[in-house]
């Protein structure tokens, strides 16, 4: 038999995790953005804010704590309070890319957070230089192995970069990669700078529209409804190929999961709302809005493919 006392604590403590449950959110929800103030993930957490105020009737606040790649804000979200009041934008540079190239992180991205709903992504293109003599993926792999091909990223570990040294991987092509921590890589490839760049096709769809800047192919399982010319890397030949940039909102470990389940409700139904599925589409992204349970899967997913890759090019930062 149970010990009498043990059941009355059990039911008690059950009783008070009902009651907080209810009662969330009792006060404003922070989303901390750790990118600078106007980066394509800042404007996605404010649309996201903006949405989540209405659904759970409380404020919704973001504040940016730029730095280190993302780490700083990452950190700070890391060692909040696990109550669901304090939670960050995290992208897969941070969550899925920098734990495997770096041991010396203040935080343990497997460990350390609890995924809310995965919000949206980026489906990344491999966008050239409309004079470059390429008119689809073969073709540029080949031209890659005759003469000089500028790659452009933005430091070597994020998602620029790896997307590069992921489709080497994947095609055979041979890329001459140009690192810069101070100019954004598509000016650079408008200007004739650069011969290519791998990078969501937000930053540059005015200029694909206009034929400056050529797309041979894109991440997906279907072709971007707002650029159906462009194929995907699967029809492209490279069906593993999946250059993926997505962002989506996280906990810190231990936030009680009723608080979890209350806040990716509420921020699937935001990120599924038809003005930000709307927005998205126009720049060739997704809305998702996942349940915590479906981004714990995804996110699983995508450190383990990453972190193969890595391995397997033996990059490092440390």
């Amino acid at each position: 038999m149970k010990h009498p006392i043990r059941v009355c604590m059990a039911l008690a403590f059950a009783c008070a995790q009902a009651a907080h449950a209810q009662n969330y959110p009792a006060k404003p929800v922070r989303i901390v953005v750790p990118f600078a103030a106007g980066s394509g993930a800042d404007v996605s957490a404010r649309q996201v804010a903006q949405k989540l105020t209405g659904l759970l009737e409380q404020p919704v606040l973001v504040e940016n704590r730029p730095g280190a790649s993302g780490i700083i804000g990452t950190d700070a979200v890391a060692k909040a309070a696990p109550d669901g009041y304090t939670t960050v934008w995290a992208a897969s540079g941070t969550m899925a890319m920098l734990p495997y190239l770096s041991s010396k992180l203040p935080f343990n991205a497997e460990r350390d957070f609890a995924p809310i709903s995965l919000i949206n992504i980026a489906y990344a293109g491999l966008q050239v230089h409309a004079d470059l003599p390429a008119a689809d993926v073969k073709q540029l792999v080949a031209l890659s192995k005759t003469r000089k091909l500028n790659a452009g990223t933005i430091v070597i570990g994020i998602n620029s970069y790896l997307f590069g040294l992921s489709f080497e991987q994947a095609s055979g092509a041979d890329l001459n990669f140009i690192h810069s921590s101070t100019t954004q890589p598509s000016v650079d490839l408008l200007a004739g700078r650069l011969d290519l760049i791998f990078d969501g096709l937000a930053g540059n769809a005015s200029a694909i529209r206009a034929g400056k800047v050529k797309v041979l192919a894109v991440a997906g399982k279907t072709r971007r409804p707002a650029f159906p010319g462009i194929p995907t890397f699967a029809e492209a030949g490279l069906p593993d190929y999946e250059p993926l940039a997505w962002g989506g909102l996280f906990a810190p470990a231990g936030t009680p999961q009723a608080n979890l389940q209350r806040l990716g409700g509420a921020a699937a139904r935001a990120a599924r709302s038809p003005e930000l599925v709307q927005a998205w589409e126009r720049v060739g992204s997704e809305a998702v809005g996942s349940s915590p349970e479906e981004f714990v899967a995804f996110v699983k997913s995508e450190q383990a493919k990453w972190s193969r890759i890595i391995r397997t090019a033996g990059v490092r930062l440390d």
